[in-house]
C-alpha cells in the first residue's frame, strides 16, 4: 500500500496569496494574518499511471493464484508455500504446473481516506514593493481499510491430487492455506513487523513554509497596469513521514527541504477586471530518509531490509491562467492550472529493487479553481465596515490527473490586517508631503493668476 504515500504527500500547500487592490503585496508597515481551512471529500479514488479512475484499494486486490503468492502478497509463510510447490514441480512453467494451478480465493481491499486541514499565517510589508510570510498548517487524516477474502481454495483438492507424495512442509503449507481468511492475512502482514494495515490516524504538523512576495507594478495605458510578482517559499519538512512499518499511513510532508519560485503577470483593466499567467518551479533538496528496500517485486519486504537511503526528489512544475473581476465589496476569481511531480529516485547500500521504490512517484494534474471574495477593506478605509477582512471560498477541482487522488476539495481562508507604528509614520510622512504639495500647487496657480492678470492689463492699453 506505499503508494498511498506517493499520492497523499503534501496536500497542504496553503501558501497565503496576500494581496492588496490593485499589488500582489502588502503596504509597507501594514500585516496581515490569515486563517485557512480545507475540506476533502471522501478520499476513495485515485489516477492511475494511465489516468484512469480507480479505488485506492484497487492495487492490492488480487487473485491468490500461486504467482501473487510468490510475490509475497499473502505473507511469508503463503510464499514458502509457493516456493515449495515451484520446487516440488521442478520449476515448470507449464500452465498445469502446481504453481499456476493453485488459487486460494481473492483478496479484496477498500481504502477510504478522511483529510482536514487548518492553516495560520502571518505576512509583513517590509517595503512597498516586498513582503514577507509564515504558514504553519494542521492537518488530520483518518485512513480505513476494509480487507476481505472470498472465492474458491483449490488447496484442499491439489493436497489430494499430492497425496503422499507431498513432504510434511508442503502438507503443513497447504493445510493453512485450506483454511486461509482475511484475518489470516493481517496475521501475515503484522508477523513482518508490520502495523495492522486496517486503521490508521495521525495530526500534526505539516511542512512549515516562510518566503517572500516581490511585486512590481507598470502603467501600460492610462487605465490599464500590468502587474509582476515573484514568490519565493522555503518549505521545512516538519510534516510526517512514511513510516516504513506502517502500510497505510500518509505522509503530511514532503520529507526533504524545497525551494520554489513562482512568477506572475496580470494586466489590469481599469479597477474592475484582470487577467494573467504564472509559473511554477519547485527544487527539492536529496535528503536521508527509512524504507523497506525489496528484492525484486515482493509486495511485503522483509523488517530486515529497512534501510536508511538517499531520496533524489524530482522537480515540481506548474502553470496556469487566471482571470478576475473586481466588484467593490464582491470579486471572483477563476484559474486553470496543471501541477506535476517529476519521478523521485531512490540509493542506497544495500542491493536491491529501488525502481520499485519509485514507482508511481511521478504525477501529473490539471485542475481549475473558482472562487468568491468578500473584501472589505475599502469599505474600512471608507469608515462604513468595521473590521478590514476578506473572505475567500475556494473548490479545487480536478479535471484529469495521473498518479494522483481525485482530490476535491474546498478551501475557505479569512484574512484580516493590522497597522504597526512604522506603517502610521509612513502615513504621517505621506500627509505631511501632500500638504506641501498642496501649498506649492497653490503657489503656483497664484503665480499663474497674476501673470494672466498682467497680460490683460497690458492688452488693453495696447488697444
Amino acid at each position: 500500500m506505499r503508494s498511498l504515500i506517493f499520492l497523499m504527500t503534501c496536500l497542504f500547500m496553503l501558501v497565503p496569496k496576500i494581496a492588496t487592490a490593485q499589488a500582489d503585496n502588502l503596504p509597507k508597515g501594514i500585516g496581515a494574518y490569515t486563517l485557512g481551512y480545507r475540506y476533502f471529500d471522501s478520499q476513495t479514488h485515485k489516477y492511475d499511471e494511465n489516468g484512469e479512475l480507480q479505488t485506492l484499494g484497487a492495487p492490492f486486490s488480487k487473485d491468490f493464484s500461486g504467482q501473487n503468492l510468490l510475490t509475497g502478497a499473502g505473507g511469508d509463510d503463503l510464499k514458502k508455500l509457493a516456493n515449495e510447490l515451484k520446487k516440488f514441480d521442478g520449476n515448470s512453467t507449464s500452465g498445469d504446473s502446481l504453481l499456476n494451478t493453485i488459487n486460494l480465493g481473492t483478496l479484496k481491499v477498500d481504502v477510504e481516506a478522511e483529510i482536514t486541514g487548518q492553516a495560520f499565517g502571518i505576512g509583513y510589508g517590509i517595503r512597498e514593493y516586498l513582503s514577507g510570510f509564515l504558514l504553519v498548517p494542521w492537518t488530520e487524516v483518518t485512513v480505513d481499510a476494509d480487507i476481505q477474502f472470498s472465492g474458491q481454495n483449490n488447496a484442499a483438492e491439489i493436497k489430494s491430487r499430492l497425496g503422499d507424495l507431498a513432504f510434511d512442509e508442503l502438507k503443513s503449507g497447504l493445510d493453512k492455506a485450506e483454511n486461509v481468511n482475511a484475518q489470516q492475512i493481517v496475521d501475515g502482514i503484522t508477523d513482518l513487523g508490520y502495523e495492522d494495515p486496517r486503521h490508521w490516524e495521525h495530526q500534526g504538523l505539516g511542512d512549515i513554509q516562510f518566503g517572500t512576495i516581490l511585486s512590481g507594478s507598470s502603467r501600460v495605458t492610462r487605465r490599464n497596469t500590468t502587474i509582476q510578482t515573484l514568490k519565493t517559499t522555503v518549505t521545512i519538512p516538519t510534516g510526517y513521514y512514511d513510516d516504513p512499518n506502517v502500510l497505510t499511513d500518509v505522509s503530511l510532508g514532503k520529507g526533504y527541504y524545497v525551494l520554489t519560485n513562482t512568477y506572475s503577470q496580470k494586466l489590469v483593466f481599469g479597477k474592475t477586471f484582470y487577467m494573467g499567467a504564472d509559473a511554477t518551479l519547485g527544487y527539492g533538496l536529496p535528503n536521508t530518509v527509512s524504507k523497506r528496500v525489496p528484492e525484486e517485486e515482493e509486495s511485503l519486504v522483509s523488517p530486515d531490509r529497512t534501510e536508511d537511503v538517499t531520496l533524489t526528489p524530482g522537480a515540481d512544475i506548474g502553470y496556469g491562467g487566471m482571470m478576475g473581476l473586481n466588484m467593490n465589496f464582491f470579486k471572483t476569481k477563476y484559474y486553470l492550472g496543471v501541477k506535476s511531480h517529476q519521478r523521485d529516485s531512490y540509493s542506497g547500500s544495500i542491493e536491491g529493487n529501488y525502481e520499485k521504490l519509485s514507482k508511481g512517484s511521478d504525477s501529473y494534474q490539471l485542475f481549475h479553481e473558482p472562487a468568491v471574495i468578500l473584501d472589505s477593506t475599502e469599505a474600512f478605509k471608507k469608515g462604513r465596515f468595521f473590521i478590514p477582512l476578506v473572505a475567500q471560498l475556494k473548490a479545487h477541482l480536478p479535471i484529469k490527473a495521473k498518479n494522483s487522488l481525485n482530490e476535491k476539495y474546498f478551501e475557505l481562508t479569512l484574512t484580516s490586517f493590522f497597522s504597526t507604528p512604522y506603517a502610521s509614520n509612513t502615513k504621517k510622512k505621506v500627509v505631511k508631503k501632500s500638504k506641501k504639495s498642496k501649498k506649492k500647487y497653490k503657489r503656483h496657480l497664484t503665480k499663474k493668476h497674476k501673470k494672466k492678470k498682467s497680460r490683460k492689463r497690458r492688452s488693453r492699453k495696447v488697444h
